[in-house]
């Protein structure tokens, strides 16, 4: 369905590459509760009415996370987007 508005990065957007926070998330270590994330294509972003830069890997894993999730997390320079189309254009900055 996303082919045609997507085209190849469409190639990015599985399940593979979200399931990896949701076992993070999910884990007795993982002390976060009650946030937000944005996830796909590889890419994890906390987001807090603003969105941080995130954290991209095309070798998502559970434990890639565990070891950058300060980068997932950090809210330097983080972009207050107005509307979900500018939120989506930081997702697709990120992923290129």
């Amino acid at each position: 369905m996303t082919e045609d508005l997507l085209g190849s990065l469409g190639e990015k957007l599985q399940p593979e590459l979200v399931s990896p926070l949701v076992t993070y998330l999910s884990h007795e270590s993982c002390e976060s509760t009650g946030r937000t994330y944005s996830v796909g294509g590889g890419r994890v972003a906390e987001v807090f009415i603003a969105e941080c830069q995130g954290y991209t890997s095309d070798s998502l894993t559970p434990e890639s996370l565990r070891d950058n999730w300060d980068t997932v997390t950090d809210q330097t320079g983080y972009e207050v987007p107005a509307a979900i189309a500018e939120e989506t254009a930081m997702f697709l900055k990120a992923l290129k």
